[in-house]
């Protein structure tokens, strides 16, 4: 089972160059339970090449008439267990709703300015001082959705899934510069081996 879709993270302000993939494989156990092992990459990203390049990032800033620069990435991978509970599961078609956790592995990176200087007569940026954090982490996720397919062939199926992705964070203060969490309408294409 292949899902492709747009990832939409919940934690990144300027949604750009983003998607979900997934691959499955899912065994139907009975009329109404179905387990899926998967793994999953999701993707974001509006931060800028040049942005260690101060001249590069200021002449940018003035020509797109933009303050302070906020600009964020975030890069997911995930291995896990879903089970399905199917609301519909018939020789043409089958709705489920389901649960998944597993391992995430997440790098995040965060562009942004600690002070900026302005030349108060053209309202253009002078001089900036930029930061950008990064980080790495390993950490549980749960992934509820629904999921949705119909076989247009004896062998192939079409269908959509309405996923969500949250890390299962600890009580510790997050320092990550972007949370993995997302949500997804994605389609899938499906194959009986």
């Amino acid at each position: 089972m292949l899902h492709f879709g747009k990832a939409s993270h919940n934690d990144v302000d300027i949604k750009e160059n983003n998607y979900m993939l997934e691959a499955g494989w899912k065994n139907v156990l009975n009329k109404d339970f179905a387990y899926e092992v998967f793994v999953n990459r999701s993707f974001s990203n509006s931060t800028k090449p040049f942005f260690n390049n101060t001249s590069e990032l200021i002449k940018y800033l003035n020509a797109n008439n933009e303050g302070a620069p906020y600009w964020q990435k975030v890069e997911t991978y995930a291995v896990g267990l879903k089970g399905h509970f199917f609301f519909i599961n018939s020789s043409k078609s089958e709705f489920s709703f389901y649960v998944g956790s597993g391992i995430h592995f997440s790098k995040s990176s965060l562009q942004t300015s600690k002070s900026l200087s302005y030349n108060v007569n053209t309202g253009t940026i002078t001089d900036i001082d930029q930061v950008s954090q990064d980080e790495s982490l390993v950490k549980s996720f749960v992934m509820p959705g629904l999921a949705f397919r119909y076989w247009v062939w004896d062998k192939m199926a079409l269908g959509v899934n309405a996923i969500a992705f949250f890390e299962i964070a600890n009580a510790e203060i997050i320092t990550q510069p972007v949370q993995a969490n997302f949500y997804s309408l994605a389609f899938n294409v499906s194959f009986k081996l």
